[in-house]
């Protein structure tokens, strides 16, 4: 038995499907296979609590948590009688980001992590195949650079077309075990300098590394920092639910949950308000004037509740309320598919008090910044999650308006708010002309539009879509490349609408495609006017959207040269 009070780490054994919210979709789903006896290879899933306790913390992974890894990592080499690291016998692993729900941001998998030198030696002498040991090692490091540090793929593509092009070759099959090797050292040269430091070759350090990096965009004022560094124009899109999981947040969101009454909510919600607008007041200190998009809370509300007896114990002393009492207020909070269950928009519905206290923390926030810089242009904007009716819209719009016009009317301080949408269903695309008579913005959550409109799960298509690939039903990824056919096709849609009815509405896109070369060239083409991505792609991003523009405008470009350099008539 652990000695300790929370088991942040568990193995692929201990866990089944009805562990969703702990393990997430991907860890529950590979929990039940192995329950079931099916040929699952050993693993285990680190919690979504441990999660939240990184982001509550310094950015840091616990003591705690760091020892269960380890505890973890020891039974998976003693099971699999191989070592992390090992010079004869070594130990390979891949490493996934999950959730409960599907969000924008997720990261991709890191693949054979561990591998270093010495390790490509030792799988040199079992298999007697260095071609694909050395191509193991410069795809991992690839993936590891991308993945964990932000180097942007290019350099490594870059590096790949250089040497067919040396060997007058036309694919990576045409590279034999010389070109894999050369290509690993030019990838670790490339880290180096990309980053001003080595590639690391201790294995763990691969392996802590790769588990710290599952966040995306920008949620607190350090991401809002960094971002800035890395040349961002602003923040494209802060979701508050982040703030929610810090430790002295999440005891009051729960007590608004199980609040017996509206007086008891409105007590728990009063204490959530100086919190929320502390975190808002840091990020726009961090901003510097820059703009920034607030998405209201949109995850389901049952992600907020204990998972574990001790917590619920806890909660029940705190409150007044019984242990069962709670138990079946989780249970009543909880949904089968809780990604298209109550969330975004459709939780503002039912608790519009939620949304008048973000809204609330937000403008305050705001004004308090702007007496301190009034140099500064700040024009609070907010958004509204999962919309699928503009009647939806137009009723949380209305609760948002009222709160923020009352704030400001009390500040005295001229300012003024917008209020826009995430357009993340096929409906939403479809009524864009009508959701944009009151929408000021529109922002393209294309991570759920694309699961919405393929009708995939992005938690778990991972455990088939290859079979796709490799019978060429489909080129690529669409959650990592925006497929432009379909998905783009709704998103061209309603641009087109959005502005017929609002000439100037402002749209964008949020996630990872919006760190994409091809989908971001795809949104220059049809005229988004942004792209939010995370921190780390910023300058991927920022490099793509300058080519795409200049691609956009050569034309006009060659046409102004052309008649410069004509002679003038006499």
């Amino acid at each position: 038995m652990r000695n300790t009070t929370e088991q942040f780490v568990y193995k692929l054994s201990e866990g089944d499907a009805s562990m969703r919210d702990l393990l997430g979709g991907k860890g529950a789903g590979v929990a039940e296979m192995t329950k079931l006896g099916m040929p699952v290879p050993e693993g285990f899933t680190i919690t979504t609590q441990a999660c939240r306790s990184y982001l509550s913390g310094s950015n840091d992974i616990s003591q705690e948590i760091h020892e269960q890894v380890l505890s973890s990592l020891s039974d998976l080499e003693k099971a699999t009688g191989k070592r992390l690291g090992d010079g004869v016998n070594p130990l390979l692993v891949s490493v996934r980001s999950g959730a409960q729900v599907s969000m924008p941001g997720m990261m991709d998998t890191i693949l054979n992590l561990g591998l270093n030198e010495e390790v490509v030696q030792a799988l040199i002498s079992k298999t007697d195949n260095p071609r694909w040991a050395w191509d193991s090692y410069r795809r991992f490091i690839q993936m590891y650079s991308n993945v964990v540090m932000g180097v942007p793929e290019e350099v490594f593509e870059q590096r790949l077309s250089e040497r067919k092009t040396e060997r007058q070759v036309s694919g990576d099959n045409d590279l034999d075990a010389e070109d894999m090797e050369w290509l690993a050292h030019r990838f670790l040269d490339d880290y180096k300098q990309q980053e001003g430091r080595e590639f690391p070759t201790d294995p763990t350090i691969q392996l802590f590394e790769s588990i710290k990096e599952v966040r995306a965009n920008a949620d607190t004022p350090e991401d809002a920092r960094r971002s800035q560094e890395l040349g961002a124009e602003g923040i494209g899109l802060c979701r508050t639910e982040h703030m929610f999981f810090q430790p002295d947040r999440i005891e009051a969101i729960r007590r608004m949950l199980v609040a017996a009454d509206e007086e008891e909510r409105q007590e728990a919600l009063d204490a959530l308000l100086p919190m929320q607008r502390e975190d808002f007041t840091a990020m726009y200190e961090a901003l510097g004037g820059r703009p920034m998009t607030v998405r209201l809370i949109d995850p389901p509300l049952h992600e907020f509740l204990p998972k574990t007896a001790q917590a619920v114990e806890t909660l029940a002393k705190a409150t007044g309320h019984t242990a069962e009492e709670i138990k079946d207020t989780a249970d009543e909070l909880t949904e089968v598919d809780s990604m298209l269950g109550h969330r975004g928009s459709r939780l503002a519905v039912t608790y519009p008090a939620i949304a008048r206290m973000q809204t609330r923390a937000v403008v305050e926030a705001a004004i308090q910044v702007k007496r301190r810089h009034p140099d500064w242009s700040l024009a609070p904007e907010i958004m509204v999650p999962l919309v699928s009716e503009p009647a939806e819209f137009e009723y949380v719009k209305q609760v948002v308006e009222e709160t923020a016009n009352q704030v400001i009317r009390e500040s005295g301080l001229p300012m003024y708010c917008s209020v826009g949408t995430m357009i993340e269903t096929p409906r939403a695309a479809l009524l864009a002309g009508d959701i944009a008579a009151g929408a000021e913005f529109f922002s393209f959550g294309t991570n759920d539009l694309t699961q919405t409109t393929f009708g995939l799960s992005r938690d778990d298509a991972g455990s088939f879509l290859q079979d796709y690939y490799d019978k060429g039903l489909l080129q690529e990824d669409p959650f990592s490349h925006l497929d432009q056919a379909g998905v783009g096709r709704l998103v061209e849609m309603a641009v087109k609408y959005g502005k017929r009815t609002r000439p100037n509405l402002k749209v964008g896109i949020c996630g990872e495609h919006g760190g994409d070369p091809s989908s971001i060239e795809f949104c220059e083409r049809v005229g988004l006017d942004y792209v939010s991505c995370s921190t780390y792609r910023v300058p991927v991003a920022r490099l793509a959207a300058a080519q795409a523009s200049l691609g956009r405008h050569a034309p006009e470009r060659r046409k102004d040269s052309n008649q410069e350099n004509q002679t003038p008539p006499q």
